[in-house]
């Protein structure tokens, strides 16, 4: 719960993005991924607009990762796919960011697929 002058509120989101190569998001990248995610939301006790702390994160991991581990850069010209999806726990169910995820090849503004 979070509080301010005029009261307090208490959002829940789902933030879902993707990774332009669903392949190398297992092991220790995963579990490094997961790490950082969670020491940079601490560092800056983000209260903004998810969309921009989902930005800010996706940067920042595909970066550090890069650094970390030679081989996924040299493997890969970006780690995350540019589009990214946010919406209030309330409002979209897990089966709807389920449903997004499944279905992210099917829009025509992305171009190609998975590799």
């Amino acid at each position: 719960m979070r509080a301010s002058a005029g009261g307090g509120y208490d959002h829940g989101y789902h933030v879902v993005w993707c990774p332009g190569y669903r392949r190398v998001l297992t092991g220790l990248v995963a579990v490094r991924r997961e790490e950082l995610i969670r020491a940079r939301c601490d560092e800056h006790g983000w209260r903004d607009l998810p969309s921009y702390i989902a930005s800010q994160l996706k940067g920042f991991t595909s970066r550090t990762l890069g650094e970390e581990i030679p081989s996924l850069r040299s493997r890969l010209p970006t780690l995350w796919f540019g589009s990214l999806f946010v919406a209030t726990v309330g409002a979209v169910s897990a089966a709807t960011a389920r449903r997004y995820l499944d279905t992210q090849y099917e829009r025509p503004w992305l171009k190609g697929g998975p590799s």
